[in-house]
């Protein structure tokens, strides 16, 4: 029998770092080692794991590190990675180009994939829409995203992840098409595609997308009625990307 892959969450004290490690805690093919918290903030009631605030500390230790952080310190945590040779599953949206950049760049020496919703079924709804968006040329579509009042970025990754699957089986570039809510004299314009955020309760996320032509109207919904279905999807990630060869990806 292989040995469990020893796991490191970076963000460990936050609200998905702490789901993480549950699940990782009782999953049967992972061992969770430790996690690296900012600087000042309180550690985790762990017992037996090493947490730190300097990744570098971790990174000889594990096998794969979940980086479930913020925007901030995505960058920081790939160019460690990539300097230790350890594999990288990245949940963190909200990132700018530049710490895509790092996590492109971390590629060239480490497996890392780079999911902005890490659930089983966000991938299968994607690879739907860039479908129906194909097939259902003259549809108008609209996508609207509802999170708990906590989350910063908006829209969310996971919008922009349809979005943009919209756009390309339209074979357009979603900075052309995107229009982010409405307001005053509108119109819509054929071809675009409305993101909408809606901020509210402790809702972990759902996201709907409709595609309406003149007689029909098709709505597909995906609802997260838990943080632990993304914590579940990281550890799973982390077990078949620590198998791969270096490169960088968006979906396994």
């Amino acid at each position: 029998m292989a040995e469990p892959l020893r796991i490191g969450i970076a963000g460990i004290a936050g609200r998905m770092g702490r789901e993480t490690a549950l699940a990782a805690e009782s999953h049967p093919r992972v061992t969770l080692v430790g996690g690296v918290i900012r600087p000042g903030s309180p550690s985790p009631e762990w017992e037996g794991l090493l947490i730190t605030s300097d990744v570098a500390e971790l990174l000889p230790e594990i096998d794969c590190l979940i980086d479930v952080s913020l925007p901030t310190a995505s960058a920081s945590f790939a160019r460690a990675s990539a300097a230790q040779g350890v594999p990288l599953v990245c949940g963190v949206t909200g990132l700018e180009e530049e710490a895509i950049a790092e996590l492109r760049a971390a590629g060239a020496t480490i497996p890392v994939l780079w999911s902005r919703n890490l659930s089983a079924g966000i991938p299968l709804i994607a690879h739907l829409v860039r479908t129906m968006a194909e097939t259902l040329a003259t549809y108008d579509i609209e996508i609207v995203e509802t999170h708990h009042r906590g989350k910063r970025d908006a829209p969310s990754g996971t919008a922009m992840l349809l979005a943009e699957a919209a756009a390309e089986g339209r074979e357009r570039a979603i900075d052309d098409v995107a229009v982010y809510g409405r307001s005053g004299i509108a119109p819509r314009v054929p071809g675009e595609i409305g993101i909408h955020a809606l901020r509210a309760g402790a809702l972990p996320g759902e996201h709907m997308i409709l595609f309406a032509g003149e007689d029909e109207e098709i709505r597909i919904t995906h609802r997260a009625l838990s943080r632990r279905v993304f914590a579940q999807g990281a550890i799973e990630s982390a077990i078949v990307l620590a198998s791969r060869q270096p490169g960088f990806a968006t979906v396994l």
